[in-house]
């Protein structure tokens, strides 16, 4: 699933290689954010703070949902079948997919207004006891809300208090099957906040950062070093100095393998749990994006192509089978 302002396109490619469905918005309308739910829908947010709705099979149909919330958005999958929105006001909502016979439509479930100051949607999801939780840091920077339908708690982090505080805070990201939220700032300093515990880990120099299934991947030493940390047990791998300067970096979906892509065009694979390199690949053009699931890693090239790469460790015992389940060319 892609989004390039003006256009969504569903694009399979695990076992075919397909364009299922398009839609192309008109010179006005542009794409802020959105969130997906696997398989199912997309919700985005326009310039015009319309909060819409598609079945990713068939983007080109009318939306099956439209709300208009006149203030700017975060859109986020909370479960299986529910988008949380978030206005910069405070206010939340579910929208949630009802399927009755064979249709499905979406309607908002709640709204719930919440007594935090949020005009910088500094927003993200954890798991909290196995629960889905939204995360919004107050703009004072110390203090975090989290809210579950169930449950709206605060707790104190003092970002402000703390060396990082002197810069301006960039980005706040988060793993949602964790309870680890990171916060980059300005200077390229990065704090790791544990929820469960309440504590902060702080590191210096950061040009690049992943985080997925408590592994943690950063570029430090001017973009030419890859550390790679457990955060459970706080173990760090010995570093890996990269050839040249690194310009993207990912971890796949369960945080096994780690990419980079360092200048000008060569994809690197390194196997998480000991840093070993095990693969290299001359890309044809610059990277835009790059994401990766469990099995495979989508590049988001210059000329708007996308290149599809299947993850292939000589250690994976099913690697025949992933190979002979692959589309023929």
């Amino acid at each position: 699933m892609i989004s390039i302002y003006r256009e969504l396109t569903t694009w399979l490619y695990q076992h075919s290689t397909a364009i299922e469905s398009r839609r192309q918005f008109s010179d006005t309308s542009t794409i802020e954010n959105y969130a997906v739910l696997e398989d199912k829908a997309i919700l985005i947010i326009t310039n015009n703070y319309s909060a819409e709705v598609y079945g990713l099979k068939s983007l080109h149909k009318e939306p099956l949902f439209r709300l208009h919330l006149r203030q700017p958005t975060s859109a986020f999958a909370f479960d299986e079948k529910s988008f949380i929105l978030i206005t910069n006001d405070g206010s939340v909502r579910l929208v949630t997919q009802e399927t009755t016979g064979k249709s499905n439509k979406f309607t908002q479930t709640l709204q719930k207004q919440l007594e935090v100051k949020c005009l910088r949607l500094f927003c993200s999801m954890i798991t909290i006891e196995s629960e889905p939780s939204l995360v919004i840091l107050n703009d004072d920077q110390q203090s975090l809300t989290i809210w579950t339908p169930k449950n709206v708690k605060s707790l104190n982090i003092n970002l402000e208090k703390s060396p990082s505080s002197t810069v301006r805070l960039l980005q706040m990201t988060s793993d949602p099957f964790t309870d680890n939220i990171l916060f980059y700032f300005e200077n390229q300093s990065l704090t790791l906040y544990k929820s469960a515990s309440s504590s902060q880990t702080s590191y210096d120099q950061v040009n690049l950062y992943s985080l997925k299934k408590n592994v943690l991947a950063m570029i430090t030493n001017d973009h030419r070093k890859l550390i790679l940390q457990n955060i459970k047990s706080m173990h760090t791998n010995d570093p890996i100095e990269l050839p040249n300067d690194c310009e993207l970096l990912c971890l796949n979906e369960s945080g096994a393998y780690v990419f980079t892509l360092v200048k000008p065009h060569s994809l690197y694979m390194h196997r998480v749990k000991d840093g070993k390199q095990i693969g290299k690949l001359f890309v044809y053009d610059y990277v835009t994006t790059m994401i990766a699931d469990n099995d495979f890693i989508v590049l988001g090239m210059n000329d708007r192509r996308l290149l599809t790469l299947m993850i292939a460790d000589p250690e994976d015992p099913d690697l025949k089978s992933k190979i002979k389940a692959l589309p023929s060319r």
